[in-house]
């Protein structure tokens, strides 16, 4: 076009090779997910219907976990919490400090990806 105005400081984007970044969400590491009991995210495992269950399929998919790890936050999950406090359990240990690896593998094999989520 003879008469278009000339742009100066635009960069056309679409010349560009799209990334694989996420932005904001990591991978678990390996080792991590290891040591915490967490399943790797298997896409294979899952039906329509049983994903539709699932709370923060995107986020788990995002971590390669089974289900998403985030922190203590639905009601079922402070339920949840309060219970193992109040047992004789890794969490509750009578006159010691919490055996903090131990509570993790106990919390995550209580994981159901609806009401229970992966902590690390």
């Amino acid at each position: 076009m003879p008469d278009a105005p000339v742009l100066r400081g635009w960069v056309n984007g679409e010349l560009y090779v799209p990334g694989k970044e996420t932005i904001g969400i990591l991978p678990l590491p390996e080792k991590t997910r290891q040591s915490a009991g967490i399943t790797r995210y298997n896409p294979d495992d899952y039906s329509t219907k049983v994903q539709s269950k699932l709370k923060h399929g995107y986020l788990a998919e995002q971590q390669g976990t089974k289900f998403a790890v985030i922190t203590v936050h639905s009601t079922e999950e402070k339920a949840h919490f309060a219970k193992f406090m109040t047992k004789p359990t890794a969490f509750a240990l009578p006159n010691q400090s919490p055996d903090w690896r131990e509570a993790v593998l106990n919390w995550n094999a209580s994981a159901d990806g609806e009401t229970i989520l992966y902590k690390v």
